[in-house]
């Protein structure tokens, strides 16, 4: 698998919808067969994590996406990014301005992010709003019954976040995680990076009993599958996001194993 400047982007541009689904009570995906936003619904209302890329028909994705789950875009309180590339934040600005929708992100990929897409050269890649609230390793972002614990994963990005939150699946709850950052990128010390936040990430994942994943590019995680599992579920049937606490270590191989190929491939090093 071969990654350019983005990690996964040439990979997250489908722009073909997949039915969203809810994957447990308090959760739901929606989104394409590349790249996706999650849905948490608190008591006191909607998390949108991440906001996919810029442009009307990924706001429609997700406002249509959100009123067949039964959810109004209108209760969507906070807009979380796990990390500056504009696959993850586009449409922000639409749900920041239209519904109130307050942006998180790190201070570092805000500042990052910026920079990118100035000088991406692409002019489907931009970043055109304000954050003022940001978050860093060990901040914990609630929402009325839900803690969102965050932690600093560098590599993918320079200041990239990954998150873990209690879910429920049919009452049963359960510690999910997402690993923010997908790829590692082609910088040689960005993959040692993100190799050491790898570990660490792994360390709070054991700390809290993980047993439980999800995504923002399903292409990673055989996703598409899970989900249409989901969708088509009876109550007698296992989750298939719900993989055991040595399950979900046993699947952040998969990332490890992108960063130790491409170091030993000899990435490009940008850094000298």
């Amino acid at each position: 698998m071969k990654f350019d400047l983005m990690g996964t982007i040439h990979l997250t541009t489908s722009t073909e919808a997949i039915p969203p689904v809810k994957i447990f009570d308090n959760m739901a995906i929606i989104g394409s067969a590349g790249t996706n936003c999650v849905v948490i619904e608190t008591s006191e209302g909607l998390i949108l994590l991440d906001a996919m890329w810029p442009g009307k028909l990924w706001e429609d994705m997700i406002e249509d996406g959100l009123k067949s789950l039964g959810y109004n875009p209108a209760d969507i309180k906070i807009l979380l990014i796990s990390h500056g590339h504009p696959d993850h934040s586009g449409c922000g600005r639409h749900f920041i301005e239209k519904y109130g929708a307050v942006p998180y992100m790190s201070k570092v990929d805000y500042e990052f992010e910026k920079e990118f897409c100035a000088q991406a050269n692409n002019p489907d890649w931009y970043f055109d709003f304000t954050v003022e609230n940001f978050l860093d390793e060990g901040d914990v972002l609630t929402l009325g019954d839900t803690d969102i614990m965050c932690f600093s994963t560098p590599g993918h990005t320079p200041g990239g976040l990954s998150f873990i939150l209690k879910v429920y699946d049919q009452g049963r709850p359960h510690m999910a995680a997402l690993w923010g950052g997908s790829a590692p990128p082609p910088q040689l010390e960005a993959n040692y990076q993100y190799l050491r936040s790898l570990d660490h990430f792994i360390e709070m994942c054991r700390k809290y009993h993980v047993d439980a994943d999800f995504m923002n590019h399903p292409i990673l995680n055989n996703g598409v599958e899970r989900m249409a599992v989901m969708r088509n579920r009876i109550d007698q049937v296992a989750n298939p996001f719900v993989i055991g606490e040595e399950g979900y270590i046993r699947f952040t191989g998969l990332y490890r194993q992108l960063a130790e190929d491409n170091i030993a491939a000899g990435c490009v090093d940008y850094t000298k």
